[in-house]
């Protein structure tokens, strides 16, 4: 099917008339293209069907076939007046037959009201385009989009011109000074800009294409691949260790190539090339009614972390206050939890379309989807063992903490939403616990004291926090508590980090003697086995101060990393001792009465075995 375009009767306007700078007839005729249209004719005057012809030169590709008539020629059309002004999509909408317009011209006054609806039309939602993209980036890109609208300036030049701009940012990150980082930031800010400018002005001028999508993306992830290679090098030419160069090599390799198999998909799928429009196996289909499913819901945080808009401007920020290092972690850590996912996706979309397993939910044999976050807990205390091994705690810390975060404060929570809960996911967890919350802690006591030469007092805590770990799984492993709204004592998970935090703290090492920080590990091991009915997170209603002092605890360290890093495990130790503290003062008197009813039966319990 073709378009007709009639321009016998164009009333005060004249057949180049422009909407921001692109005349209507060239609009028109690109919306036809992009919607699959054959060709377009256009009627008119005969003494006007030169000017038409030099008014669509090289404006379209050969292949589409553009002719003029004087009148409406035989067959069918998709009929296009030439007063009315369409988007990308209305025009869509108008080829299935619903002729619903942005705005209909009809005097020369009617072309300034048509810019700016036209342009308005650029928005994107906070939804689609994130919060950077929306409030920040494409307001500073617009004014630029319009000055190029009028030029022959295609999209795909303003997408070079960003990937010239994140070469620049790489170039003068591997320069490795602080001045030079300022200039990376700001040109890697820069980038993001035209990075929004390339897309309005697709829009704009309806010259989005398939090679502009592939353009697009790769230019991005390449841009965040050079970046790495760039910092890489400046930390290498600046006296640190080589490793950090081969740290940002490997992962700036495994961030293209997962981005280039995800976009071979979308292409296979024939999607946009468009990352956020990957359909995973937590999306909810297109097709279905709009509504939020579980898994959608534990996964939007993530990838709103993952937008462009949104990491690349905290990078931007972090270059100019000369962060590299934090720089690098943030991407490799990113790249490695978007890799995983990936994998987690071929998994389970592997598994719905196996006619063995009709009933799929978020099972694989025994295994559950909570197990997932289970194991990255146990990497993050295997990585803990080893720089425990090489002397390092503050790496040891931060392994045990991270995986903590991203692994055991998710697993029950995964597993009650994906009704995965079993009997090997508890032992498992249970056991992995033990471990990152309790030896690996021990150890890293142990050394770090030792390293500040205190061997005997190191020896005293670890003593302590083992003992009572063994006494209080035993206990568990003997009889269940089973009351869910209060943990029987103080769980180990607070003993565990308050004790590692010591020995990689500034203010605690400074201003308390490591006698009195030993005294508070062994009373925070002995209230691991003290009946102390102390606050879950699980089936309870939380006042509103609880939740404001939890939304502060887990928002700190994540600040304090990229501004004072020196205080992240002061400020993990006084919230986590006030969690010691006070959290079995918020505890209802029903609650307490229940607590203490179910304590009595455990212990009798124990007793008896």
């Amino acid at each position: 099917m073709e378009c007709l375009i009639d321009l016998r009767d164009t009333g005060d306007l004249p057949i180049d008339a422009q909407i921001a700078g692109i005349p209507i007839v060239v609009r028109h005729s690109r919306m036809a293209l992009s919607c699959g249209l054959d060709g377009v004719t256009i009627v008119a005057q005969t003494a006007e069907h030169e000017a038409i012809r030099q008014l669509l030169f090289k404006q379209l590709p050969a292949a589409f076939k553009v002719q003029t008539a004087t009148s409406k020629p035989q067959g069918e059309f998709v009929v296009v007046a030439f007063e009315k002004v369409y988007t990308r999509d209305r025009f869509s909408k108008l080829v299935d037959g619903q002729d619903d317009p942005l705005f209909t011209v009809r005097t020369q006054a009617d072309l300034a009201q048509a810019k700016r609806l036209v342009l308005r039309s650029l928005n994107k939602s906070v939804a689609e385009d994130g919060v950077m993209g929306a409030l920040v980036l494409r307001p500073l890109c617009r004014p630029l989009t319009r000055m190029l609208a009028p030029t022959r300036a295609t999209p795909n030049f303003v997408t070079l011109l960003a990937l010239l701009f994140g070469i620049a940012a790489a170039v003068c990150a591997s320069l490795g000074t602080a001045s030079l980082y300022i200039a990376s930031g700001i040109c890697l800010f820069i980038n993001a800009i035209l990075d929004a400018g390339d897309g309005d002005l697709a829009r704009l001028k309806v010259q989005g294409s398939k090679f502009g999508q592939w353009l697009d993306s790769l230019t991005d992830d390449f841009t965040t691949a050079m970046l790495l290679f760039g910092l890489g090098i400046g930390l290498a030419r600046g006296g640190q260790p080589e490793w950090w160069l081969w740290y940002s090599v490997a992962a700036g390799a495994l961030a293209i190539l997962v981005a280039l198999k995800i976009y071979a998909d979308l292409h296979r799928w024939n999607m946009p090339i468009d990352s956020s429009r990957y359909p995973w196996f937590f999306s909810t289909p297109q097709t279905a009614p709009k509504q939020s499913s579980i898994p959608s819901k534990l996964m939007a945080p993530i990838l709103f972390i993952f937008r462009r808009d949104t990491y690349i401007t905290g990078i931007a920020v972090l270059l100019v206050l000369g962060m590299p290092k934090s720089i690098i972690v943030i991407l490799s850590s990113a790249t490695a939890i978007f890799a995983t996912l990936y994998i987690l996706h071929i998994i389970v979309t592997k598994l719905k379309k196996d006619p063995a397993h009709p009933g799929f939910g978020w099972n694989i044999g025994y295994l559950g989807a909570k197990d997932f976050f289970t194991a990255i807990n146990l990497a993050g205390g295997i990585a803990g063992i080893y720089f425990v091994a090489e002397g390092n705690v503050s790496y040891a810390a931060y392994a045990l903490f991270l995986g903590f975060i991203l692994g055991d404060s998710l697993d029950g929570r995964i597993a009650r939403l994906t009704n995965t809960s079993n009997e090997f996911g508890a032992r498992f967890d249970a056991s992995v616990d033990y471990l990152t919350q309790s030896i690996i802690p021990a150890l890293i006591v142990l050394v770090g004291f030792n390293q500040l030469g205190h061997p005997t007092l190191g020896a005293t805590a670890m003593a302590f926090l083992v003992t009572s770990s063994c006494l209080r799984e035993a206990r568990a492993n003997t009889a269940s508590f089973n009351y869910s709204l209060t943990y029987c004592g103080l769980p180990r998970t607070i003993s565990g980090l308050v004790a590692m935090a010591f020995p990689n703290s500034n203010l605690y090492l400074e201003f308390v003697p490591i006698e009195v920080l030993v005294l508070i590990v062994a009373l925070l091991s002995i209230l691991n086995l003290v009946p102390i009915p102390y606050m879950t997170h699980k089936g309870r209603k939380m006042q509103g101060y609880v939740k404001f002092a939890v939304a502060l605890f887990l928002l700190g360290p994540p600040i304090l990393i990229f501004t004072y890093p020196e205080f992240v495990w002061d400020y993990v130790a006084t919230g986590l001792l006030m969690y010691a503290l006070f959290a079995w003062l918020p505890i209802h008197p029903e609650e307490r009465k229940d607590f203490w009813l179910e304590y009595k039966r455990w212990i009798g319990e124990l007793q008896t075995k």
